[in-house]
């Protein structure tokens, strides 16, 4: 859409009678906006003052064109406002912003500035305008886009510098040194200076392109968590080898602890050694159970070795994953406190949620105090599962398995149950679970609030992806692979338990499910491409229809022997793994597939999800590491496709030192989410997983 010149250069011919007609004859609220935008108060009479502000008397000068008198004009608008001109004093009614504020505030009255300021509301579509050379013009690109009503200008020294990001709102404020936000009409809103809604944690501060790149851990006393043994093996790899690329020790040694040093907001004290542990994604207020479990999967090898440190702070993280589960087996996200309500305006403003209520029978709405975002994403549920069973594969500690954790395990077989029944005309509203929300992105809510139609496959369905996106069908592959692998391992877990009959009966029932999840993944889930290759889908629906892409997140196809469903040999896994790797034949792969490609670095999997932006030709960091992670084989082929891709996360952290959520596939220094812990974790378990294997890609000693 082109950019809409001030409201002074059109004379009411200009404007088509049938917008001028709507201004006038709306109701409530949204019709004082409408008046509000152009310029028009309202007076205390009402009805018969209305179009009088606005137009002016007969005969007098139009107050939208000047020069203009509105004779045959002025009486179609007196008949459709329903009155006769009057004069009334002026005053301005505050109202809700309509369509036409969000184009045209800024034409009227400029833009309400706020220097060292950002915006933490919804992005619009395609929210990244690119370079603006002010703040002054990102206010003009968000006047033009329909839908904007507020925007952030990152100044030179922001992430990245001069992009303009465009807002359907600012509802939270938060204070940004290098960043300038406004809104289009009215004050700019306060700053919310609330202590729930930062706890006193900040992230790292971006930093301009740098090379070698440089170290960027915040000061020992600005850590969040310390582990002693964390950090002096840490500091073995990296200070006492000889590394053959000095970088990727640089990144190790920024990457692997940022989720201890910067995301930690509560872990059991000595007075509370039995307490929860708190683990925030970074740049947003909440605990995502995967992203959380990711986050803290390269720790979980020291647990043994420091049981009161690093082992009692992923007993909180389980303790945390129960309560939260039993909370709200639907969420993906959760707030650390009741009062972090105040923080998180969005999902309790926009998203409509519900479920049934087992006491009445009837829909009632499913949020609940405690829940930061209730999307149905079912890796979730499996990755709380898979912390739990690698803690004590590690430890045999079995302290965090108590009662509330089986009844934790025994709520998820319970949800994945009910997600494993299909929705039909007979039962679908009846359904316990439904999600939609106010949005300009289908990716962001849920069809009909339940998804796509559907039948009987065995497999389980899932609402949302792990990038965040909603499926086009159903049924999501990769999560209900890694629900299988996590079902049989906490079915093998509690039969070691030994917890009686109870634990028995219950590892039959995860173990069943599993089963019957399986036979669906083979009998739905293995397609032949057009290529003529029998590969795994990406989603299918149990009508035969398939969709072959991958998620650029964590569970994906690319990871399914990361988490143990398949060897990386597996032949089907293989032609899965060679068509996702090209962009002739995933439409999210971006750049080269293969080191001889000729590009100077790989591509990699992108998503329509980065950070609101349409996604398009940006690859997400975590499918690098993704891919790092299930290479197969030991021959010079397969670490020579090792070494291309460390050159490309090196390439991917865009000079910061860093990983970021996503990447310009020609350009790392356009990146998303400068605090984005999640992969800066796996990154780090990337390369403590090559250290352990292929030792002698890393170092030459």
């Amino acid at each position: 859409m082109s950019r809409v010149p001030p409201l002074t250069h059109y004379s009411h011919e200009s404007i088509p009678m049938h917008l001028l007609m709507w201004i006038v004859r709306g109701q409530g609220s949204c019709r004082r906006s409408r008046l509000k935008v152009l310029g028009i108060r309202e007076t205390r009479n009402g009805e018969r003052e209305r179009a009088r502000a606005a137009f002016g008397a007969p005969g007098s000068t139009f107050q939208l064109g000047p020069g203009h008198r509105p004779t045959a004009f002025d009486q179609e608008m007196e008949r459709a406002a329903g009155s006769t001109w009057g004069v009334g004093g002026w005053w301005v009614l505050a109202a809700q912003l309509c369509v036409l504020s969000n184009l045209w505030a800024v034409s009227v009255s400029g833009c309400s500035l706020k220097v060292g300021a950002d915006c933490a509301g919804s992005d619009v579509s395609n929210a990244d305008v690119g370079v603006t050379p002010s703040a002054e013009a990102c206010c003009t690109a968000c006047a033009a886009r329909h839908g904007c009503a507020a925007f952030v200008w990152h100044g030179p020294t922001a992430d990245p510098p001069g992009h303009c990001y465009l807002k359907s709102d600012c509802d939270r404020p938060a204070q940004a040194p290098n960043s300038t936000a406004g809104v289009l009409t009215g004050s700019f809103p306060p700053f919310a200076n609330d202590p729930y809604c930062n706890h006193g944690h900040s992230g790292p501060a971006p930093t301009p392109p740098t090379h070698p790149l440089p170290r960027v851990r915040p000061p020992v006393a600005n850590r969040t968590f310390t582990s002693e043994a964390v950090e002096t093996h840490l500091k073995a790899l990296v200070e006492d080898r000889t590394w053959r690329d000095p970088e990727l020790a640089t990144l190790l040694w920024n990457c692997l602890p940022n989720t201890l040093d910067t995301t930690v907001w509560q872990s059991p004290t000595d007075a509370d050694p039995t307490g929860p542990s708190f683990v925030s994604t970074g740049d947003q207020a909440s605990m995502y159970l995967r992203d959380s479990s990711n986050q803290v999967l390269p720790y979980i090898r020291y647990a043994k070795a420091e049981p009161d440190g690093i082992g009692r702070f992923l007993r909180g993280v389980i303790r945390r994953y129960v309560d939260s589960v039993l909370l709200e087996p639907y969420a993906n996200s959760f707030d650390f406190s009741a009062g972090d309500k105040r923080c998180n305006p969005g999902a309790w403003l926009k998203d409509n949620t519900t479920m049934i209520d087992p006491k009445t029978g009837k829909r009632i709405d499913g949020m609940r105090t405690g829940i930061h975002q209730r999307k149905w994403e079912m890796d979730s549920l499996a990755a709380v599962m898979k912390v739990g069973r690698l803690y004590y594969n590690v430890t045999e500690d079995a302290r965090p398995f108590d009662g509330r954790w089986r009844e934790a395990i025994a709520l998820i077989i319970h949800t994945f149950r009910a997600q494993q029944q299909p929705l039909d005309p007979t039962n679908f509203t009846s359904v316990n679970y439904t999600f939609q929300t106010l949005t300009m992105e289908p990716k962001d809510t849920s069809a009909h609030g339940i998804g796509r139609n559907h039948r009987w496959t065995g497999m389980i369905r899932t609402a949302f992806l792990p990038s965040d996106d909603s499926p086009r069908l159903p049924y999501f592959v990769p999560a209900n692979a890694f629900a299988v692998t996590e079902l049989l391992a906490t079915a093998e877990l509690l039969r070691k338990l030994g917890g009686g009959q109870p634990d028995a009966d219950l590892a039959q029932q995860a173990e069943d499910l599993a089963h019957e999840v399986k036979a669906g993944i083979d009998q739905w889930g293995i397609v032949t491409h057009s290529t003529g290759a029998r590969v795994y889908a990406m989603e299918v629906d149990g009508f035969g229809n398939y969709f072959f892409a991958d998620d650029a997140n964590v569970p994906s196809l690319i990871a399914l022997p990361f988490f143990g469903y398949v060897d990386a040999a597996d032949p089907v896994y293989q032609a899965t793994r060679r068509l996702l790797l090209s962009n002739i034949t995933n439409p999210y792969f971006y750049g080269c597939g293969h080191p001889n490609d000729g590009c100077g670095f790989l591509g990699g999997i992108g998503s329509e999800d980065a950070s609101g932006n349409a996604g398009l030709g940006r690859v997400w960091a975590l499918s690098l590491c993704t891919r790092l992670l299930t290479v197969a084989g030991d021959s010079a082929e397969s670490d020579a496709e090792r070494l291309a891709i460390l050159e490309t996360i090196k390439e991917a952290s865009g000079g910061t030192g860093l990983m970021h959520e996503s990447y310009w596939f020609e350009d790392s220094s356009v990146y998303t989410r400068f605090w984005f812990a999640m992969a800066n974790s796996y990154l780090g378990e990337a390369i403590l997983t090559l250290a352990e294997s292929r030792p002698h890609i890393l170092f030459t000693d």
